[in-house]
């Protein structure tokens, strides 16, 4: 299971803040068998490679570590104000399948 996650505005700063949340003493996740993180025209992108679904399914507590520290560190904003932002955060018990089916196709905001 190939997983790619594209920060628009991302930095190496911003991954250097929340990468140790992740990987904590620098090692990967469980059934995490690649990690690689760097910049592209846009901002940062991180690629995961996954032994299965169920060791991505598994990184999930990590994940909610992740988020955790970002709507800590964060700014929530108004459900009703509309901007550009770094990062969408789903509820922390959304599934791989529901993430898809949001952030694909006419995603969070059709038309």
């Amino acid at each position: 299971v190939v997983i790619v996650n594209e920060m628009e505005g991302g930095s190496q700063d911003l991954y250097d803040q929340v990468n140790p949340k992740v990987m904590e003493g620098g090692n990967l996740p469980d059934g995490c068998q690649l990690h690689i993180a760097g910049p592209y025209e846009d901002g940062w992108r991180v690629i995961t490679v996954w032994d299965s679904e169920e060791s991505f399914q598994q990184f999930r507590d990590t994940f909610d570590r992740l988020l955790e520290f970002v709507r800590s560190h964060g700014q929530p904003v108004d459900d009703d104000r509309r901007e550009a932002s770094d990062a969408i955060l789903p509820p922390s018990d959304t599934s791989l399948e529901e993430a898809k089916a949001e952030f694909t196709g006419e995603g969070l905001i059709p038309g």
